[in-house]
């Protein structure tokens, strides 16, 4: 072999605080700032209707995303305002969407989306929709990621024919329907393996990073501080979300040990970003309430469920009571 080659520099740096040394190594890369800047009401609690959704099924029976219906959602919301309880941002969560690759709204389930959206915003609230990355649902198989037999296996962002799909569904759900903004899910769901097909020369964790660019750069396009949920805990991705989703609880560990872990992790690494803490799955309505008394010192509360927790056990006054306190001492420290 000819010619000469130098190795990459490489820096040891010791630490007894493996957090403060992912926040170093981080601050060594010179991530510019946001582009976008932060809008007063991405500070606000969050409801998300999935883990409602998910206690309705576990006592009436069912699929939790065939209770993603308008009428679904207003008792969800009529049961929290009983309980002096008022979200400022709302997650319409699966599946609202009749099909995932093009966000056309499920009629059957949705029949007055736009209607719905719009009475929330008079009422000072915003509204997020759930966006399922990766589905080929509903797609043209040209505009997929494809196996050795032609079949779709993953929407393809590489393809400029698939972008177009993804702009023009942004819009649809952000100018259309009157959406403020995405809740992303299901990003691990990037393809990978041998003989898939692509159209251009991104492929993992580039090929997330495309998906994830569309998809931000339509919604500033239609709405500046349109709120862009993702969780990609990676200065790599700082670029393309707002806010950390802290994401689903590992209901065989110990709660509020990795929910903590997790929102230093997402911290370090994405320090311009917000942080959702996330609420779902929870063991048992005593973990969910040591989880609902922390979780203002991690970041924006989160709110899955309504009435119920996974378990079946109801919600107590006083358990509302633990949320309004926790949203107000979330709000006062906002306003600080």
């Amino acid at each position: 072999m000819r010619g000469a080659f130098e190795t990459p520099a490489l820096l040891l740096a010791f630490t007894p605080d493996p957090y403060a040394g992912l926040a170093e190594y981080v601050g060594r890369l010179g991530l510019p700032a946001p582009a976008h800047p932060k809008a007063g009401w991405w500070l606000e609690p969050i409801q998300c209707g999935w883990g409602a959704q998910c206690s309705l099924a576990n006592r009436q029976g069912g699929r939790a995303p065939d209770l993603c219906t308008q009428a679904n959602y207003d008792g969800f919301l009529r049961a929290l305002e009983a309980e002096g309880l008022r979200p400022g941002t709302l997650v319409i969560d699966d599946k609202w969407s009749a099909s995932y690759g093009t966000c056309a709204v499920d009629r059957a389930k949705w029949p007055d989306l736009e209607g719905w959206i719009a009475a929330r915003q008079a009422q000072g609230q915003r509204v997020l929709l759930w966006w399922k990355a990766w589905d080929p649902e509903g797609l043209d198989p040209e505009e997929c990621v494809r196996d050795g037999l032609g079949q779709p296996v993953a929407a393809d962002p590489s393809n400029p024919r698939y972008e177009a799909t993804l702009r023009q569904a942004v819009r649809r759900m952000l100018l259309e329907y009157g959406a403020d903004g995405f809740k992303v899910d299901f990003s691990a769901r990037t393809p990978s393996g041998p003989g898939l097909r692509r159209h251009g020369p991104e492929w993992g964790v580039g090929l997330l990073h495309k998906l994830l660019w569309i998809l931000y750069d339509e919604a500033k396009r239609c709405k500046p501080d349109a709120l862009v949920m993702t969780h990609t805990p990676n200065p790599y991705f700082s670029d393309v979300t707002d806010m950390i989703r802290l994401n689903d609880v590992n209901t065989g560990a110990d709660v509020l040990a990795q929910m903590v872990h997790r929102a230093k992790v997402a911290r370090a690494a994405c320090p311009h970003l917000l942080i959702d803490t996330d609420n779902w799955p929870m063991p048992s309505l005593g973990a969910w309430r040591e989880y609902t008394r922390l979780q203002p010192e991690l970041g924006i509360p989160s709110l899955y469920f309504a009435t119920h927790v996974d378990s079946g056990e109801a919600l107590t006054p006083e358990d509302y009571a633990l949320v309004r306190a926790a949203w107000a001492r979330h709000r006062k420290g906002t306003k600080a």
